[in-house]
């Protein structure tokens, strides 16, 4: 979905909102205003509008937004294949072919099943978030001085996180590997590790790379979670000092 999309959709959920409590106020205040001079069937009419038009916007999202994230995947697949096919054979004989296989499973796996939602989420949650801060702007100004403090703070810790998240899934990247080739290897020599009798040297071996691989991923999630907890903590002070800033403007009105 493009971000203008997602702004309509907003601007649907605003306007629909803004609506049901404009309807409110005129039943309860007698008001003479133009939206007040309409009656019960044309505002249950206007509202329904609303509701059809959020289920449309909604749906159009999501498909459109399947769409060009299977097209994309659909190339990055094809130019990976075509690479791979290309390539020389000195790029066979320095990376294993475990490295190659993750490369097709699990990148392509991100992007068949989590870019979709990672970017979706990503999208609301900033026009959420744009809404949010210029209503506060407006209603409060001196709301702007927290909101540049909550915005150098998240970038500070963005960049301490990612410098360090990026190395740990690179790490996380290379266990896997390991993983995959000896797993090939292990159904290519099957008849051989038999003959030997070398069953358990060859799970212990593959018990062994999936514990390196565990030992990165689960730090990976470690990383995660300690940005997560930093971002939740600053955002909990903003929301507190935004409040509580509320409070002498309501008083005053």
């Amino acid at each position: 979905m493009k971000p203008h999309q997602a702004r309509h959709k907003e601007v649907n959920v605003v306007s629909a909102d803004w609506w049901i409590a404009d309807w409110a106020d005129c039943n309860l205040e007698n008001l003479n205003q133009s939206t007040c001079l309409l009656d019960d069937n044309q505002r249950i009419g206007i509202s329904g509008g609303f509701v059809v038009s959020l289920i449309i916007i909604g749906a159009l999202r999501v498909i459109l937004y399947f769409i060009l994230l299977l097209n994309a995947a659909k190339v990055v697949h094809n130019n990976m294949f075509a690479k791979v096919l290309k390539a020389p054979i000195l790029f066979f004989d320095t990376n294993p072919i475990g490295r190659v296989l993750n490369c097709f499973s699990k990148d392509i796996s991100f992007l068949d099943d989590r870019l979709l939602y990672t970017s979706i989420d990503y999208l609301d949650v900033l026009v959420r978030f744009l809404a949010i801060m210029i209503t506060a702007s407006v209603a409060n100004p001196y709301v702007l001085i927290a909101v540049v403090v909550l915005f150098v703070s998240s970038l500070a810790l963005r960049w301490y996180y990612l410098k360090t998240a990026r190395d740990i899934k690179r790490l996380e990247a290379l266990a896997l590997s390991p993983m995959y080739s000896h797993l090939s290897l292990t159904i290519r020599g099957l008849s051989t590790i038999r003959s030997y009798s070398m069953e358990d040297e060859a799970m212990n071996q593959f018990h062994e790379f999936q514990n390196q691989h565990t030992q990165a991923a689960y730090l990976y999630i470690v990383t995660s979670r300690w940005f997560g907890m930093r971002i939740d903590t600053i955002t909990t002070i903003f929301i507190a000092t935004v409040g509580f800033a509320s409070i002498p403007l309501s008083s005053s009105t």
